[in-house]
């Protein structure tokens, strides 16, 4: 061994002969940062769902569904896709569906579709939905357009009749809460 080897003492592993483990992580939302959470995304945003008793949440394996809680509500699901380059997750806000590669923009936008500063604006004619367009809040009362899903199949649907709108949100995660800011 040469003398520069052995000038380099070992490093103790944390925990080890008394010396403390590291505490762990305190994230934005003053979750602990564990490593459970590094193994599924759904467990993840099952457990930010805990805090908010009223919101009624589906699983399995590779989806998770939060429920509109009222009449003017909407679904807001995930789905994660197992690929070869890694995960892909499809949030839904009703019918409509954005992609991620990034974990935490998919659980961000998740969040943010159960908030009171997304809605989504339905069209639909005679009944029949056939247009959902995805819209967050940037200031009191003015509305910017995120994303417009139409499916083809429904692109001329009666279109000489006219549509009915009707603004879909869920605000079951109030962004103007002091107590939520604070935690940011």
């Amino acid at each position: 061994m040469s003398d520069f080897e052995n000038s380099i003492p070992p490093q103790p592993e944390p925990g080890a002969r008394g010396n403390p483990p590291r505490p762990p992580k305190i994230t934005a939302r003053a979750l602990e940062d564990d490593p459970e959470w590094r193994g599924s995304i759904i467990d993840e945003i099952e457990k930010r769902l805990a805090r908010y008793p009223q919101a009624r949440v589906e699983r399995n394996s590779c989806s998770i569904r939060c429920l509109r809680s009222h009449s003017d509500g909407f679904v807001v699901s995930l789905r994660v896709k197992e690929t070869v380059k890694g995960d892909r997750y499809s949030v839904f806000y009703g019918p409509s569906c954005l992609e991620f590669s990034s974990r935490s923009a998919a659980v961000t936008a998740f969040g943010y579709g159960l908030s009171n500063a997304c809605r989504l604006k339905e069209y639909s004619r005679r009944g029949r939905a056939y247009r959902w367009v995805t819209e967050i809040q940037r200031f009191q009362n003015d509305w910017m357009l995120v994303w417009d899903f139409m499916p083809w199949s429904t692109a001329a649907l009666k279109f000489w009749s006219r549509p009915t709108i009707r603004h879909l949100q869920n605000g079951l995660i109030d962004l103007c809460d002091d107590e939520l800011s604070s935690a940011a």
